[in-house]
């Protein structure tokens, strides 16, 4: 069985894309998936639940930390609280806007 797929794409404007997939990889990664991007003017990085954006702006660069707060709940455990006080009758399904993910 294979561990890794690697895919060279040329894009219609002429850049090419690298793509390697892996499943198992001999790295320092606590076992949490991770994806790095780069390209000509930045790139992104996540592991985990960890993430960075790097750049450059008026000839320095700069890293955004993307990390959320460690009591942040996220958008997923959001969603399934209302999808609870849905069914349970407390609160009417809203399926126009996500406000409702963040009350």
């Amino acid at each position: 069985m294979e561990d890794l797929a690697t895919a060279l794409l040329k894009m219609e404007d002429g850049s090419t894309l690298s793509l390697d997939v892996s499943w198992a990889a001999h790295l320092e990664t606590d076992n949490e998936p991770f994806i790095h991007l780069m390209g000509t003017e930045g790139g992104a990085s996540y592991r985990g639940p960890h993430g960075m954006l790097y750049t450059e702006k008026f000839n320095r660069s700069i890293d955004l930390d993307l990390n959320t707060p460690d009591n942040d709940e996220g958008d997923r455990i959001r969603m399934c609280r209302h999808f609870l006080s849905c069914i349970r009758g407390r609160k009417r399904a809203n399926y126009f806007c996500t406000e409702w993910f963040y009350e």
